[in-house]
């Protein structure tokens, strides 16, 4: 089979696969150190790819990140097309409701990425975006979905050493699961600058038919301004769409 493989091609993969992964913007230095291949080389995929769609070049901070529209190339298949369409009205309405942004994110391995993302247009912009990853133990999405998963399934989705995102991410295991016990009775989860400084995210899980957690629903907003009783109101909101959503998606709570 390797001779019919388009090394040229499979290098450009390798870039474009790396810069996905990364949960912020790279620079080009980066991104060869990681792929590990020369920066000449690693800069003319970078452009190709810019020019086909795939990338966006931040220049003025001389970063590059992917380009949402690469979600538009893909066939998400028909779980997650359904999803995102019986999620996109309570998002808008969530949106309306909160003037923030707000995320649905489902579990990929042991992070997070995110399927669909509202702005607010007088929201602060913050670094989650379509297609981005983020681990699961630092967003409220992933906790939330951890919090309502099995003790097996919980264990298979969580790297055996939890990445550190802020000086406020949780790193111990043990405080990780009397957390995730805690957000399982409350029904809601909070990410408070745990995955990116000076941001609020207050999530919610989605069910489906079979009881199964499958993705979560969240708002996130800066964390100057949110006082406890904004986030009493924007929490309910929360848990009011994903809890519709789950119904939509035929889940009977018990």
């Amino acid at each position: 089979m390797s001779r019919y493989i388009v090394k040229p091609l499979l290098k450009a993969i390798e870039v474009l696969k790396c810069v996905g992964q990364l949960p912020e913007p790279q620079s080009l230095k980066e991104i060869a150190l990681r792929v590990g291949l020369p920066k000449t080389t690693v800069f003319r995929y970078l452009r190709t790819l810019e020019a086909a769609g795939m990338i966006v070049h931040d220049t003025e901070r001389d970063r590059f990140r992917i380009d949402v529209r690469i979600i538009g190339m893909i066939n998400l298949g028909s779980e997650m097309e359904r999803l995102r369409n019986v999620c996109l009205p309570h998002m808008q309405t969530l949106c309306r409701l909160c003037g923030e942004t707000v995320n649905l994110g489902v579990l990929e391995g042991s992070d997070i990425v995110y399927l669909e993302i509202l702005q607010a247009p007088q929201a602060a912009k913050l670094q989650a975006r379509i297609g981005g990853r983020h681990p699961s133990h630092t967003t409220s999405i992933g906790k939330v979905m951890l919090a309502n998963m099995t003790s097996e399934a919980r264990a298979a989705a969580l790297p055996r050493v939890l990445r550190q995102r802020t000086r406020r991410t949780i790193l111990e295991r043990q405080s990780l699961f009397l957390e995730l016990d805690k957000i399982q009775r409350l029904g809601y989860a909070e990410d408070d600058s745990e995955n990116e400084d000076g941001a609020l995210c207050l999530g919610a899980p989605v069910f489906d038919a079979s009881g199964e957690v499958i993705a979560g629903l969240s708002i996130s907003a800066p964390t100057v301004g949110a006082s406890a009783d904004w986030k009493r109101e924007m929490t309910a909101h929360v848990i009011a769409e994903a809890r519709s959503i789950s119904t939509e998606l035929g889940f009977v709570a018990g």
